[in-house]
């Protein structure tokens, strides 16, 4: 089919994913709405954290690390951006904007991480205490089905 995912520009053929993935047999609906189990779950936190980091550290290295706000907003666009894709990919509302807890693990371990690093703490600790909290936080809010808050709509019942 000639399709590549490289970028998400004005040549990307949404229809050509679509008839590859039935040629294959492959059901992208199902990857992206179907009920996860915890198993699951834990690799996708477990990432979601870890890019946290690494997105943090970019900035970083990048000479931004006095950038507070920057680092810390490149990390958690860093941690989330796979899922928001996945999300935008399969036509569905990205998570981070539904009222489940998705982000706001990512923007605590970020702060936390950075906070962390800027006064000297070891980076193996850093790392170790974001990942656990970034995850706990995650993991718990899925099993008790955790939700932020949200503003009723006028015609929604009390």
């Amino acid at each position: 089919k000639g399709c590549k995912f490289d970028s998400w520009n004005e040549l990307f053929k949404f229809e050509s994913w679509l008839e590859a993935f039935e040629e294959c047999g492959i059901s992208p609906e199902f990857y992206a709405n179907r009920k996860r189990g915890y198993d699951e779950v834990f690799a996708f936190v477990f990432s979601i954290a870890v890019f946290v980091v690494v997105g943090i550290n970019t900035a970083t290295k990048s000479g931004h690390g006095d950038n507070a706000f920057l680092s810390v907003f490149v990390g958690v666009l860093t941690g989330i951006g796979g899922g928001i894709m996945r999300d935008l990919f399969v036509g569905t509302v990205p998570m981070v904007l539904r009222k489940q807890v998705y982000a706001l693990p990512a923007i605590v371990g970020g702060v936390i991480y950075y906070i962390m690093a800027r006064n000297n703490v070891n980076n193996i600790i850093s790392v170790l205490v974001v990942i656990i909290l970034i995850m706990t936080v995650r993991i718990l809010a899925a099993k008790f089905r955790w939700h932020l808050p949200r503003i009723k709509q006028k015609n929604e019942q009390q």
